[in-house]
């Protein structure tokens, strides 16, 4: 009776398989799928509501997230930074895919594994072009996490100029002073729910 050994012969389908002709159909398929995820999380990227409030810029008077004035603000951008379309670049040129597989046989069926790889986190909230120049920090952490310095932050839509004023409508009290009637700030998963829904895409 003839025998053979199984992992040898697995392993040479996997070989076999792992030709250019058959690694590139399964490339190509795999790519339509990242592609079109990758547009599903710009659309929701878009959708979301700190995004769409830091499109409106530092004259918008309603926010979720800050009680009095707006997002764009509160953070202290200059009236002509744009960060939510600097971090959707960044997200664009950070999230990739493998273009070589891991190849696996299950139930007699050949398996593609494309990797796809992500920004954690942690790198997002390190990165120089996300921190806020008055306080260190991300200002993607800082609407994730909060901030302790709501009760400093005026706000007036007729403008304050800048300078003082980076945006033009908001101001932070310092030496100790408060606003008489401060806002309150709400912080708002972002960056990370949208990067976990995406993640869930191709599971």
């Amino acid at each position: 009776m003839a025998t053979f050994n199984e992992v040898s012969l697995r392993r040479k389908c996997q070989n076999a398989m792992a030709a250019k002709k058959f690694t590139d159909i399964a490339y190509s398929k795999a790519e339509n799928k990242f592609d079109k995820n990758v547009n599903k999380l710009m659309t929701d990227f878009e959708e979301h509501e700190v995004t769409k409030e830091l499109r409106y810029g530092g004259l918008s008077n309603n926010s979720e997230l800050i009680s009095k004035g707006n997002l764009f603000s509160f953070l202290g951008f200059y009236k002509d930074e744009n960060p939510a379309t600097d971090l959707k670049q960044y997200l664009k040129n950070t999230i990739e895919m493998d273009n070589k597989p891991k190849i696996t046989i299950e139930q007699n069926k050949v398996l593609y594994g494309f990797k796809v790889k992500t920004p954690s986190m942690n790198q997002i909230n390190n990165e120089p072009l996300f921190k806020l120049e008055w306080t260190g920090r991300s200002w993607i952490q800082i609407v994730e996490k909060g901030v302790g310095n709501a009760a400093k932050y005026i706000f007036w839509s007729l403008g304050f100029g800048s300078p003082p004023s980076r945006s033009g409508t908001g101001l932070q009290l310092t030496n100790g002073k408060e606003a008489k009637n401060p806002a309150t700030f709400k912080p708002m998963t972002y960056v990370s729910e949208l990067l976990q829904e995406f993640k869930e895409m191709f599971s």
